[in-house]
């Protein structure tokens, strides 16, 4: 949602910054499957920046005119009244009087004008620190963005492979996965701190990581779940042999869908897909 801050300053003068509210949170266990997480891509990212930007350098430039005006008059009104009280110590009583008449007048417009060019910098320092505080809250909202594209970017990975408790593997693997700035993507870090390479020598996808996860804690993965027909494993694959109807569309079971889609995401996105193709959802 979009929604404009207004700033009111001296005669009235009104300067207008946009502010941005977002939310987003991170997917968790049991989530219908989404296409993609909430976030601003590359473009809206550099609008957003740009709109502040242009508020910024706006504000500046009307207060920093109407400084040098008020600056500019100043200097006018103190070469005149200099001028005045020259006049108010020589000439004729008449002129003297005249002069220090203009001395009174103009020594009164140069406090006003002083007075006028304190508030603009006031102004300007509100200004400058609600700008300040709309970046502040911007950054913010970016690494939120950035948890929740992390978390889901994790968990689409982990779902390839298929684990028991996905909660605790996410957990897990949290502090192994770094957001690269440069190549605007999540790399794998090892123990030692630097990047892990697969065995082409190239950057290890997020995918190849849980893969090796798995082949280490065999215990987490799915596939190797033990125990009877109560089992998640064995639950999870009697929803798989079951026919489309009864997961999707008019008359299916969302009792089963819904331990589909917990049990096995993938397996249930790719059943979704089959029962829209034919025409259930």
């Amino acid at each position: 949602m979009n929604s404009i801050n207004t700033v009111t300053g001296p005669e009235n003068q009104t300067t207008k910054f946009p502010s941005f509210t977002v939310s987003a949170r991170a997917p968790r266990e049991g989530d219908e499957p989404q296409d993609g997480p909430v976030t601003f891509d590359d473009r809206q990212q550099a609008r957003i920046s740009e709109l502040i930007r242009e508020a910024q350098g706006k504000a500046a430039k009307e207060l920093r005119a109407q400084l040098k005006a008020n600056t500019d008059e100043m200097e006018r009104i103190r070469l005149e009244l200099e001028e005045a009280k020259k006049a108010s110590k020589t000439g004729t009583p008449s002129e003297r009087k005249e002069a220090s008449e203009d001395v009174a007048a103009l020594t009164a417009q140069l406090a006003e004008i002083k007075a006028a060019a304190d508030a603009l910098r006031r102004d300007f320092e509100a200004k400058d620190n609600q700008v300040k505080a709309l970046e502040n809250t911007i950054k913010s909202k970016d690494k939120e963005l950035l948890t929740a594209r992390k978390q889901w970017e994790m968990q689409r990975a982990a779902e390839q492979v298929g684990f028991v408790d996905m909660e605790t593997v996410l957990t897990m693997t949290d502090k192994q996965i770094k957001w690269d700035a440069d190549r605007q993507t999540f790399v794998v870090i090892g123990e030692s701190g630097s990047e892990r390479r697969n065995a082409a020598m190239e950057l290890m996808t997020l995918s190849e990581f849980y893969q090796d996860f798995a082949t280490k804690k065999p215990f987490l993965a799915r596939g190797n779940t033990q125990g009877g027909t109560g089992s998640t494993e064995n639950r999870g694959s009697g929803s798989k042999r079951l026919p489309l109807e009864k997961l999707f569309g008019k008359g299916s079971d969302a009792k089963l869908a819904n331990e589909l889609a917990k049990t096995d995401p993938a397996e249930y996105r790719r059943r979704r897909a089959e029962a829209k193709a034919a025409g259930l959802v």
